[in-house]
């Protein structure tokens, strides 16, 4: 690394745009990053080590903490030299987890109690639970109900379509729905529309998916 007068400062900058500055440390629900979210349990997390003019030493080894409790507690995770560019993380179930990374030579590590976090990673390998049934009224309109269940459901993305008989094409429902029952772990509602063509059979089909 090109040295300029004195020795080089290192800093570390994270993927997504996550800038590190190991020793400026900042906590507290403002300074909080946007949680990204995975269905990999296993995934990367890449650094970038840029230079700045200082008297300190260029460190020999970035290291990763990670806490599983929102700061609560931090355990060390791995280290990696400043050429490897990257840390491998292993997720042992699904959560919210919260990330710090060290230089080896930061005089503020490691990560104390209920400091904030730098990046957050939600893990979520589950897939939404949707329970769908719809039926035809005595005026010909189509009425649907379901019930998604998911710890991070995402409500807009539900989508309901049908097609007449073996139609190629779907046609999304263009109706608003009706009633809806939100709770911190499902949603339950319910809509109705007239269906739009010809035939004797009509197929319905809901989607729906989480925040991962």
């Amino acid at each position: 690394m090109p040295r300029t007068g004195t020795a080089a400062r290192q800093r570390l900058w994270l993927a997504l745009l996550i800038l590190l500055m190991p020793m400026a440390r900042v906590s507290g629900e403002l300074n909080r990053p946007t949680p990204l979210f995975t269905r990999q349990a296993l995934f990367m997390i890449p650094f970038q080590v840029a230079t700045v003019s200082s008297g300190h030493e260029p460190s020999s080894e970035i290291v990763l903490y990670v806490s599983g409790d929102r700061g609560q507690t931090w355990q060390e995770y791995q280290r990696q030299p400043p050429d490897t560019g990257r840390f491998s993380f292993r997720a042992g179930a699904d959560g919210e987890f919260w990330f710090q990374v060290r230089t080896q030579n930061d005089a503020s590590s490691p990560p104390v109690a209920n400091q904030g976090a730098e990046l957050i990673v939600i893990v979520d390998t589950e897939q939404p639970q949707l329970q769908f049934e719809c039926v035809a009224d005595s005026d010909g309109n189509l009425v649907a109900r379901w019930l998604a269940n998911d710890v991070y459901l995402d409500a807009n993305s539900f989508a309901l379509d049908y097609r007449f008989g073996d139609a190629a094409n779907w046609q999304r429902a263009a109706s608003a729905i009706e009633t809806a029952s939100p709770s911190p772990n499902g949603w339950a509602a319910q809509t109705s529309w007239r269906p739009e063509g010809e035939g004797s059979t009509v197929t319905v089909r809901a989607q729906i998916s989480d925040r991962s």
